[in-house]
């Protein structure tokens, strides 16, 4: 009972230090390892966020022991600015589920790590730590299953061993097919998670992130991608002393690359597995293929009329040999591809070729390829970044039209890069444009550049749709002139085609430059929103995808969806989820509209008025604007209209005011899995209701924010605990209140 004051009183305080006690040893294979089933299920939802927990570690969120092998000692990854990492292996000789990574979450516990002797751990040594189980992040199947320190405890090496090689395998164990369009390989890939691996003959086709050093690699048409946490394989922070890290050339080979299978938030998520090279010599780099970039193709929108000139620059690269011949193939319809010869470049790398003039209505697509000395090719098939060299995802193509344009001419592509025939790559201008539609946005419905509070490029003010078929909707950017038009304007406008750029690929067409746009007449319907299932732009869903593509820049509705996570993506604390239950899961939400609708509970402090959803609320119709950015389509809601009927926002029940603070006891209590917690408030103010296990660790936010005076009720899942003792504490403005509850599974 003393001991149960005693924790109770520093809970009071916000203090609760490490009770000294023994935890179970569990063996890193045993934390790491998840059924198979759970595995194959994951393959189906790929990284879906309403099914985390089937392949998250059975040991989540319990403190325990484990004996490891010191693999990458504190020092090589730089990464996490706030603490320190370490690589651990399970000492028994096993090939799979045998690496966990073991991290020092805080500054402040970097000191009592250095008293424990966790600074002077080298490689091979054999230790015995204790921490509790995490996973990064906790809001996708894609996550990484993390060993967190507990201080308190001398760790004192018990014996030194070789560190074990790394395990040999392809891409295909861990992603299948290219990225965007792939699917993550979660029953063969999970077991080598946070193990070495190694990996041979690869081409670097695109950058991942030049900023901070990462790339992309090819192995039999599937792709892989590289991950910067080290500080030897780094861009963006100081690389260790006399060791300088370069990217590799685009189309480089690698012979051999070495590195820890990662996983990340944030828009590299959906790629599932990721490589991390850890030490010098991790990453070999082979012979490079001819480089092929900057195509040009003049008229851009070509008439029947029109021979149209195309121009690619083909370059030896520095480990590569002489360019002989580029060829250039084109084809009409569904005619055999022609292929003819280059002509050479006199001064510079630019070789040119002519499509003859095409008939009225011909569907024209075409693609470049380089030939070096040493017999390697590289082809150009597309402007898309991440799809440049594979013909499986499309070609560049052109329409030869005698007439107008519209804005499904612009917006429609058979081909899974989802490029727009008419948009050109950074360097050169797409189509110069003129079409025309109905304003479906304007300043009033979205932000002009995007919702101040989020943290991640998005929607911008306008856009118009010429009906509700397929293809028919567009983004349109402009000058200051834009001010004047208004939703429900039948307007024409002339600007350039472009594909927007998100994550280093350029993925959402819109018209842009657009200057003096021309009001026909005012007050028009607005085409009717489309109705779709969530799942048909869920997270598995690339961009380019033939179900969901045809709607981007359109108005579409969403039917009985309910919220599902408030916090979808760490980078933009204003995103939220939605699913309506369909197969293939949800859409995030992308909060650039000028509706009064929140996921973040804090924001009623200065916006009183404002409604704070939450996880569960259900909305009977959600009417909003897809576009695509982050590797994933979006769904932009405009202003209040577009929300239909809402159940479920948490806030005071029906009553009298209460006369005085109070926390209730949770019922039913022993519980399994859900409790419910009730407090009363007599003023508004600043509420926290969280909970804590028994060594003060923070379990789940259940409220924070500014809420109205009222009695409240919350209900606490524990389905992800394990049995044991809890504790809720809830501190509204200067009242301070905790108690204890069970879980008993």
């Amino acid at each position: 009972m003393k001991k149960l004051i005693t924790v109770l009183c520093l809970l009071t305080l916000g203090v609760l230090p490490a009770l000294a006690q023994t935890y179970p040893h569990v063996a890193i294979q045993d934390l790491q390892k998840v059924p198979i089933d759970s595995l194959l299920l994951a393959d189906t939802l790929q990284t879906s966020t309403t099914r985390f927990s089937i392949q998250a570690s059975r040991y989540y969120h319990d403190t325990v022991e484990t004996t490891g092998i010191v693999v990458v000692p504190k020092g090589i990854m730089g990464f996490n600015s706030s603490g320190w990492n370490i690589l651990l292996y399970d000492t028994a000789n096993v090939s799979a589920w045998r690496g966990i990574w073991l991290k020092v979450n805080l500054i402040t516990d970097t000191s009592a790590a250095k008293l424990d002797g966790f600074d002077g751990l080298e490689a091979g040594d054999v230790v015995t730590i204790r921490g509790w189980v995490d996973e990064f992040p906790t809001n996708t199947l894609s996550s990484l299953t993390q060993l967190v320190y507990l201080p308190g405890k001398q760790i004192i090496p018990s014996g030194k061993v070789a560190v074990p090689p790394p395990v040999k395998l392809d891409v295909s164990t861990f992603y299948q097919g290219p990225f965007p369009g792939g699917k993550v390989r979660f029953s063969t890939g999970e077991q080598y998670e946070s193990m070495m691996v190694e990996l041979t003959n690869l081409v670097v086709p695109s950058y991942s992130n030049a900023t901070n050093g990462t790339f992309n690699m090819l192995q039999n048409g599937n792709q892989i991608s590289t991950y910067d946490a080290s500080d030897y394989y780094t861009l963006r922070r100081a690389n260790p002393p006399g060791w300088t890290y370069k990217l590799p050339p685009i189309q480089a080979s690698i012979d051999t690359i070495r590195g820890v299978m990662w996983v990340v938030s944030g828009g590299d998520n959906p790629k599932g597995y990721l490589i991390a090279p850890m030490f010098p010599g991790n990453l070999v780099v082979g012979t490079s293929n001819p480089n092929v970039n900057t195509a040009r193709r003049t008229p851009m929108a070509p008439t029947p009329a029109d021979s149209v000139r195309v121009s690619v620059q083909a370059y030896r690269q520095a480990q590569g040999a002489v360019i002989d011949s580029v060829k250039l193939f084109y084809r009409f319809n569904s005619s055999a591809f022609v292929s003819l010869q280059m002509t050479a470049p006199a001064t510079d790398s630019t070789w040119k070729g002519v499509i003859p003039p095409a008939p009225d209505s011909t569907f024209v697509r075409y693609f470049m390829k380089a030939y070096d000395h040493a017999g390697k090719t590289t082809p150009l098939v597309s402007y898309s970044s991440s799809a440049s060299t594979d013909t499986a995802q499309g070609f560049f193509f052109y329409e030869s039209m005698n007439r107008n344009f519209r804005i499904a001419d612009i917006q429609y592509t058979p081909f899974s890069n989802g490029y727009s025939p008419y948009a050109a790559d950074t360097v050169s201008a797409g189509a110069l444009v003129t079409v025309s539609g109905i304003v479906t946005a304007d300043t009033s419905d979205i932000y002009l550049n995007g919702n101040p509070a989020s943290t991640v490029g998005g929607t911008y003010g306008w856009y118009m749709q010429s009906g509700n078929a397929p293809w028919s909707g567009i983004w349109i950017v402009g000058d200051s002139t834009m001010y004047k038009l208004h939703h429900g304007d039948s307007v024409t406008v002339t600007g350039t085609v472009e594909e927007w750029a998100s994550f280093s690929q350029r993925v959402t067409t819109r018209i842009s430059g657009i200057r003096n746009p021309i009001v026909r007449t005012t007050g028009n319907p607005i085409p009717a929103a489309v109705a779709k299932a969530t799942s048909v732009f869920g997270s598995s869903v690339a961009n380019g995808n033939a179900s969901a593509e045809p709607y981007e820049g359109m108005l579409v509705k969403f039917t009985n969806a309910k919220v599902t996570n408030l916090a979808p993506y760490f980078s933009d604390a204003t995103w939220y989820e939605i699913n309506d239950g369909s197969t293939g899961g949800a859409v995030w939400v992308h909060r650039d509209g000028r509706n009064s609708y929140t996921n973040i509970a804090a924001d009623t402090a200065t916006h009183p008025t404002w409604k704070v959803l939450k996880v569960g609320d259900k909305i009977s119709t959600l009417t909003g604007i897809i576009h695509f950015s982050v590797n994933r389509y979006k769904f932009v809601p405009r202003t209040d209209a577009d929300f239909g009927t809402i159940t479920g926002i948490s806030g005071p029940m029906e009553g009298p005011v209460p006369v005085k603070y109070a926390l209730e006891q949770n019922y039913p209590n022993p519980f399994n899995p859900s409790t419910v917690i009730e407090f009363r408030m007599p003023a508004a103010g600043i509420v926290s209701l969280k909970v804590y296990n028994v060594l003060g660790q923070e379990v789940q936010t259940l409220m924070e924010g500014m809420h109205p005076a009222g009695s409240y009720t919350v209900r606490f899942e524990g389905a992800r605990l394990s049995t044991g003792v809890y504790f809720y504490r809830l501190q509204a403005g200067s009242f301070v209140s905790v108690r204890k509850m069970l879980l008993l599974k």
